[in-house]
């Protein structure tokens, strides 16, 4: 692999750049052979709270490969993600702790249900550490996120979906078709994070207020081959790695 990135990309790149500031610039895999510059609308949140949340797994790959085949450059992506906003994960003893998430984590396990805990701060290292602990061992598709730049009109909106969301999951456990239920219900298409900051993608249906949403621009990262793809992708996400 070059350790140059081909003269499209950079000339891409440098685009996003006059756009938009670096932390609204992302990429992603193309599943076409030329690359180009797309626009969306986002929610955006927090960075990820462990940097073993930054990384893809065997199931994220969809077909693309494994951990070798990150969806989003420098970050990872969790499809049909249920967002669970939390004030504060208090500094609590760990059996209470345990009562009030084992039950959660092992409903979403069951169900199939992708999660992101969006919160201010963790004073329990607990559940963090189960969270990792699930993550790595490809138990759960989940994620710990800081509050970020949230406004509190979207931390309300947030709280709301936080609600539906554990009903959704919990309805889903009984239900041999769980995992099909959690993609249609969900109003986040689609979360992408990295250490710095992350953002949630709305779904097909819809159900975050547009006024929340802000502007991101995207690198549609394409190549000659899947593994010419996976080359780019990886200069690409140095480079943006670079910016911050």
């Amino acid at each position: 692999m070059s350790s140059e990135l081909d003269r499209d990309l950079a000339q891409l790149l440098e685009e996003a750049k006059q756009r938009t500031s670096v932390d609204k610039i992302w990429a992603r895999k193309s599943s076409h052979f030329e690359s180009k510059l797309t626009g969306m609308k986002a929610l955006r949140l927090g960075g990820a709270y462990s940097p073993l949340f930054v990384g893809g797994t065997a199931s994220e790959g969809e077909g693309w490969g494994n951990a070798d085949w990150p969806a989003v450059a420098g970050g990872t992506r969790i499809p049909f993600a249920k967002i669970l906003y939390v004030d504060l994960i208090p500094d609590a003893p760990e059996m209470r702790i345990l009562d009030q998430w084992v039950p959660v984590l092992e409903t979403a396990a069951k169900s199939k249900t992708n999660f992101v805990v969006v919160t201010p701060r963790f004073e329990s290292s607990v559940l963090l550490s189960m969270l990792i602990v699930n993550r790595v061992h490809n138990k759960l598709n989940c994620a710990a996120l800081k509050r970020g730049e949230l406004t509190e009109e979207a931390v309300v909106f947030l709280k709301q979906c936080a609600d539906s969301a554990l009903l959704s999951v919990k309805s889903a456990s009984s239900s041999s078709k769980g995992s099909k239920q959690g993609e249609s219900s969900s109003v986040f298409g689609e979360v992408w994070l990295r250490a710095e900051e992350s953002v949630a993608i709305p779904g097909v249906s819809g159900g975050i207020p547009e006024h929340l949403l802000e502007e991101i621009t995207v690198l549609e990262v394409g190549g000659k081959s899947l593994p010419d793809i996976r080359d780019r992708m990886q200069l690409v996400s140095k480079v943006i790695s670079g910016w911050r």
